[in-house]
């Protein structure tokens, strides 16, 4: 019975080919659009979906334009002034590097600096390392699992040395998982914010002076409104920059229940 169906199926096919292409052509695309459809907003839904997401916020300066970028100043000021602050982060984005293990060189196009609150606001699954202690000291380095095993192969990379662009040596500290690439704070590794600050004490002790690739992250307590930060971040640059600067500082969320980056100036 089945068998004659069939045939009947394979012989209208035929007999009305253009007709059948069409049917079956359009239920195609109509289902691969559905696919791609569902593939875009899943992903998009799960954009920078951290544990703490929905407290996390970037700090962000609009002034004359609006910046992302922050100088680095303001990490440790913030600390100061806005006490309740669960952390304050601060990491730099940098996109070019030679990276040397023994005579071996990889040339890495994305990297970061980070201090070492950066793994408490951001949570990453840690294969070795504590994540407490990790970028604490000066010439400490995590590698991404990727690139622990470009680096080092199947032997155990902790506390292996990496130099970097010919001039520092950095012990490795830790281990994580690869971060998705719906995320807007990607690295193949990171070196700790303290191997770098003597040669940028300019950065660090001027809040005018704004870098690229510079950016700030708070992390608010459970339940604590963003509100009662913002309405006094007009006062906390007026005394960091003074009246002339006639700027406002926006507080734009980064990562809330799942979307990606958003930006309301307050």
């Amino acid at each position: 019975m089945i068998k004659n169906y069939i045939i009947i199926a394979f012989r209208n096919i035929r007999r009305n080919f253009t007709y059948a292409f069409l049917n079956v052509f359009g239920l195609a695309l109509g289902i691969a659009s559905c696919l791609v459809i569902f593939l875009i907003v899943r992903n998009e839904l799960n954009f920078d979906n951290f544990a703490k997401s929905d407290r996390i916020y970037r700090v962000t300066w609009n002034a004359i334009d609006f910046n992302s970028n922050t100088s680095m100043a303001i990490g440790y000021k913030m600390r100061n002034d806005f006490p309740e602050l669960e952390k304050v982060t601060q990491v730099m984005y940098r996109t070019d590097a030679l990276v040397k293990i023994n005579n071996t060189r990889f040339r890495e196009k994305q990297y970061a600096v980070a201090d070492e609150y950066f793994t408490s606001v951001f949570n990453y699954d840690w294969i070795a390392g504590d994540p407490k202690t990790a970028l604490a000291e000066p010439n400490s380095t995590v590698l991404t699992e990727s690139a622990a095993k470009k680096y080092f192969g199947n032997a155990n990379a902790m506390g292996q040395v990496v130099n970097l662009d010919n001039h520092t040596d950095l012990k490795v500290t830790g281990i994580i998982k690869d971060a998705p690439a719906n995320t807007s704070v990607p690295f193949n590794f990171l070196i700790s914010m303290a191997t770098v600050r003597k040669q940028m004490d300019f950065a660090f002790n001027n809040v005018w002076a704004i870098g690229g690739g510079f950016f700030t992250y708070i992390l608010l307590p459970p339940n604590y409104p963003v509100s009662k930060i913002q309405n006094r971040v007009s006062w906390f640059f007026k005394k960091e920059l003074g009246q002339r600067s006639g700027a406002r500082c926006a507080f734009a969320l980064t990562a809330h229940q799942g979307y990606p980056l958003r930006s309301a100036v307050y």
